[in-house]
C-alpha cells in the first residue's frame, strides 16, 4: 500500500548536513522539519515479516534531497540537482525545435502520408478504394485526415508527456507557479505548433506520395531545403515550413557559445513578416 502527502517547505544547507544514516524518521522532522513530499510503502519480505519503507523529499533551493528509510531508519541519501524551471524550459525548446519538430515529427509524417497512395498501390489494394462510389477527391481527403488524426494525436501525446515529464521533478509551488503564470498557454502553444507541423508535413508528402514512385528523393529534397532555410535569402524563406513553425514556438531555442555554426543556425527562430 502507497500514500503520498505533499508540501512544500524548504531546509536550509546547514541543517541538511546534520543529516545522516540511522536516524528516525521522527528525529530528522525534528532537525529539518515536515519533507515537501513523501512516500510510504509496506511489503511482506518473509512468512512474518513485513517491511515498511519511506522516501522524503526536502529541497535547499537549489539542491534536492531523498531519504530513505527502512523500519523507521534512515538508510540512505539521495542529493540531487534538479536545476531551474528556467533552464529546463530552454532545453525543452531546443529539443522540440531541433529534434522533435525536424527529425521526429518530419520522419513520422513521411512514414505515415507518403504511404497513404503509394503503399496501396504497391500492396495492389488501392482499386477497392477505386471501386467506392465516392469521388476520389473524398476518397484521398479521408485517407489524408486519417493520416492527421493518427500523427497528431501521436506527436501532440509524445510533446505534452515531455513537459509532464521535465515538470515532475520540481516541488508544488514551483509547479503551480508556472502553471498559473504562462505554463497552460506554453504547453497549448507546443501542442498547436506540434498539430500545425503534422497538417503541414502531411499535405506535402500526401501529394508526394502521389506524383513520386521513390518517396526517398521528395522526402531527402524536402529535409535538405528546412536545413538550409536560415542560409538562404529572406524571399525564399518563407517558402519553408519550418520557418513559420519555430516562430510559434513559445521558448526560442538558446544557442551555445560552443555549438558549431551549422547547429547553432538549425536552432535560430524565424521571424516571418507579417
Amino acid at each position: 500500500m502507497t500514500s503520498l502527502s505533499v508540501a512544500h517547505p524548504q531546509s536550509t544547507p546547514a541543517a541538511m548536513n546534520v543529516i545522516h544514516r540511522g536516524l528516525t524518521k521522527d528525529e530528522v522532522i525534528e532537525k529539518i522539519g515536515e519533507p515537501y513530499a513523501k512516500r510510504s510503502n509496506k511489503r511482506r519480505i518473509g512468512p512474518d515479516r513485513i517491511l515498511e519503507q519511506d522516501f522524503y523529499r526536502y529541497t535547499d533551493g537549489q539542491d534536492d534531497y531523498g531519504l530513505f528509510f527502512n523500519d523507521g531508519r534512515l538508510v540512505g541519501i539521495r542529493k540531487t540537482n534538479p536545476g531551474t524551471l528556467d533552464e529546463d524550459l530552454l532545453i525543452f525548446a531546443s529539443i522540440f525545435q531541433f529534434y522533435f519538430l525536424r527529425l521526429a515529427v518530419f520522419f513520422g509524417c513521411v512514414g505515415i502520408f507518403m504511404n497513404l497512395i503509394r503503399g496501396e498501390m504497391l500492396d495492389k489494394s488501392l482499386h477497392f478504394y477505386l471501386l467506392s462510389p465516392i469521388p476520389r477527391e473524398w476518397m484521398l481527403l479521408g485517407k489524408y485526415l486519417a493520416g492527421l488524426a493518427a500523427t497528431a494525436v501521436i506527436f501532440t501525446a509524445s510533446a505534452v508527456m515531455q513537459i509532464g515529464v521535465m515538470l515532475w521533478q520540481f516541488d508544488h509551488a514551483t509547479l503551480s507557479g508556472y502553471l498559473q503564470n504562462s505554463g497552460w498557454s506554453q504547453i497549448a502553444a507546443y501542442a498547436g505548433v506540434t498539430v500545425l507541423a503534422c497538417v503541414g508535413y502531411g499535405s506535402i508528402f500526401t501529394a508526394a506520395g502521389l506524383f513520386f514512385k521513390n518517396p526517398i528523393v521528395p522526402a531527402a529534397t524536402v529535409l535538405i531545403w528546412e536545413s538550409v532555410n536560415l542560409f538562404v535569402p529572406e524571399s525564399l524563406k518563407q517558402f519553408s515550413l519550418i520557418y513559420y513553425l519555430q516562430s510559434l514556438c513559445p521558448v526560442s531555442a538558446p544557442t551555445d557559445s560552443t555549438m558549431p555554426a551549422p547547429l547553432a543556425a538549425l536552432v535560430s527562430n524565424g521571424n516571418p513578416r507579417a
